[in-house]
């Protein structure tokens, strides 16, 4: 009886435990079916998805010749923008890479990169295929100083496997360093289809040798091309790695001015360009060398200063280094080989009552003859403050202070009563040709440019200059428009040559066709 009292108990117990748990207990057990079958779908979902990439991988692995590379193309990047995330777990880009090759290699079967470096069927598939195959890595440039052949960048193996080794074939076998144009022109079509690392690659293993042997065989006496035409276009690119040929340049400039003259104006032709180039003690050190002391020798040897009949051939020889020479070797000059000898015939014109309207009309005469460069510095206006005290004080009839004591020159009194007109003249005559020259006419530019723009091409300036004029772009063809001589060069064919506005423009039309 007892047994039997405590068994209901117990079962009356259980009856009363709350229904809530079990309320709960299927709550959590819905809850957890639920995302089961949300897994299941998910999983479902990665099942087609990974079967539908590869079902297209598939189809652009057939070797079918119907299938081109555009073909390709489209169906990587429809995968890219449905699937990124199996695109880049499954290194797609890699597949892509073995199945586009033999696709680019008859692509390519046929080009030649400096002959054709704007070829828009090259270009146009290169720029398809760099967001489909270029990995973050290479695109934030964490991998620049890598080879390209050591890349695992399946873009930059690409170019490593397409378009170096033909690069590299050209630029060994057959560019002239001293015609940078066709090279330019390629690593300008391709500037926004080259990572950083490739165009290092191609500057510092390819470009940097070739000017390196060019440099070491130009001869300055014998080349008729100036150095900086072919190697300052570099600069914009290559910058302070070119100044590793400087030192082997500036020993050539020394040695082929050892019989220069000043008479010959080839030097300053050749020389001028890499004033601004060089640093400027290595500038000032090659002038003090090879210029200044010939400069000196013929103001010293070669000029006189005569009122009677001014001859100013060697002076212009001289000035017409004042732009680039260093300014106090510039006043060291005028200093020490010019002022004696002008101060000691203006004392001896002053000591013989000279007409004082021809002496004032000589001063300003070789006031307007010195340098621009050199007018207002302090040693100059000392000089010239001295004549105009001298030239006042004889006037006043006061006895000349001899602070210059420079020797009197080797003329007649005579000539004080010749007249200043010559010297005047001369100084008028040789200010001439500047002023003839230097209101260039500037509407050609602004021509060729409103041409470009009724054809639809493009027409702006590139960071070079050729022969000193810059260098546009008109399509794909460089230009350079000479305002002061009314002159349009193109450069066609390898060689920059006259041209005219339609030959100009069917030129550019020709080259986006390729």
């Amino acid at each position: 009886m007892l047994c039997y009292s405590c068994l209901l108990h117990a079962l009356s117990f259980t009856d009363s435990l709350p229904c809530a748990c079990v309320q709960d207990t299927a709550v959590i057990l819905g809850r957890e079916q639920a995302r089961l079958q949300e897994e299941l779908e998910l999983t479902r979902r990665q099942v087609s998805q990974v079967a539908h990439v590869m079902q297209e991988v598939a189809k652009c692995q057939t070797t079918d010749a119907h299938l081109s590379l555009g073909d390709v193309c489209r169906s990587y990047r429809r995968l890219k923008d449905q699937c990124r995330e199996e695109y880049l777990m499954y290194n797609l880009p890699a597949a892509a890479l073995s199945q586009v090759l033999p696709r680019f290699g008859m692509l390519l079967a046929d080009w030649q990169p400096l002959l054709q470096p704007r070829s828009a069927a090259v270009l146009r598939e290169f720029a398809a295929w760099r967001p489909l195959l270029e990995s973050d890595a290479q695109r934030d440039n964490i991998f620049q100083d890598l080879s390209p052949h050591a890349s695992d960048d399946p873009y930059t193996q690409l170019l490593a496997a397409a378009v170096l080794p033909r690069l590299s074939t050209a630029i060994t076998n057959t560019w002239d360093p001293r015609d940078p144009e066709p090279l330019l022109q390629f690593l300008e079509a391709w500037a926004q289809l080259l990572p950083s690392s490739v165009q290092r690659h191609i500057l510092d293993t390819l470009v940097l040798p070739k000017l390196d042997r060019a440099v070491k065989a130009w001869e300055p006496t014998e080349d008729p091309i100036p150095l900086h035409t072919w190697l300052h276009p570099w600069l914009e690119l290559l910058g302070r790695q070119l100044e590793d040929l400087y030192p082997a340049i500036r020993y050539k400039f020394t040695s082929a001015l050892q019989k220069w003259h000043p008479r010959d104006g080839s030097a300053l032709v050749l020389l001028s360009p890499w004033h601004t180039v060089f640093e400027p003690k290595e500038w000032a050190a090659l002038m003090g060398k090879s210029i200044l002391p010939k400069l000196a020798y013929c103001l010293d040897s070669e000029f006189a200063v005569n009122p009677v009949d001014q001859q100013l051939e060697a002076w212009e020889w001289t000035m017409s280094w004042a732009p680039v020479l260093p300014r106090q070797q510039l006043i060291s000059l005028l200093i020490d080989h010019f002022f004696p000898k002008w101060c000691a015939v203006l004392r001896h014109w002053l000591v013989h009552n000279p007409d004082y309207e021809e002496v004032t009309a000589w001063y300003l005469g070789w006031k307007g003859l010195l340098p621009p460069e050199a007018q207002d510095h302090e040693l100059v206006r000392q000089k010239l403050t001295w004549a105009l005290n001298a030239m006042n004080s004889a006037m006043d009839g006061v006895p000349l202070q001899y602070a210059q004591p420079e020797a009197a020159p080797n003329v007649g009194a005579g000539y004080a009563y010749a007249g200043a007109a010559g010297v005047a003249q001369a100084a008028a005559s040789a200010r001439e040709p500047a002023s003839a020259h230097g209101g260039a006419d500037p509407p050609l530019r602004d021509l060729v440019e409103s041409y470009a723009q009724d054809a639809g091409m493009e027409f702006l300036p590139k960071a070079r200059l050729h022969e000193g004029l810059q260098v546009y772009g008109f399509g794909g063809v460089s230009c350079t428009v000479d305002s002061a001589a009314k002159l349009l060069r193109a450069h066609i064919g390898g060689q920059w040559v006259l041209t005219s506005l339609e030959q100009l423009l069917g030129e550019a039309r020709r080259r986006q066709r390729l």
